[in-house]
């Protein structure tokens, strides 16, 4: 049961690691879902045809939808997968990487940008140098 525990815990890290998909995700649903509901009570959802401009108001109204939910839900979501992960984090924390090149590699925080919502973790010189340490702080979970 405990093993069971653990690993949604850590489902639920990654989900939150990408909340900027989930955000763009939930913004394109809504976009289509406001198109087909135009759509339908303008005519009758049998009677409908696809033709070019179907096709094309649909890929607006998901474009629209993509803006929407990145500009919009991501402002929310964003916040939410932060408090998630553990933010705020703070010099000498022991944090996993969840998503990324690095993902699975755990190491200490050794600098926080909080208006940045960004840390800096323990990699070496070479990755500091080239500030390939620099993460955002939903891309990474307290450990």
């Amino acid at each position: 049961m405990l093993y069971l525990l653990k690993n949604m815990t850590r489902l639920h890290n990654r989900m939150a690691a990408h909340t900027h998909f989930l955000s763009a995700l939930i913004g394109v649903v809504l976009g289509l879902f406001l198109y087909a509901s135009i759509l339908s009570s303008e005519v009758p959802i049998t009677s409908l045809i696809l033709d070019w401009r179907i096709i094309l108001g649909g890929f607006a109204f998901g474009a629209i939808g993509f803006i929407f939910g990145v500009v919009f839900f991501w402002q929310f979501l964003g916040k939410v997968a932060l408090r998630i992960q553990g933010w705020p984090f703070h010099i000498g924390d022991e944090v996993e990487v969840i998503s990324g090149k690095q993902a699975g590699r755990t190491a200490l925080v050794y600098e926080v940008w909080e208006s940045r919502s960004q840390v800096r973790l323990e990699m070496g010189k070479l990755a500091a140098t080239s500030f390939e340490d620099v993460f955002c702080a939903i891309n990474v979970t307290r450990k």
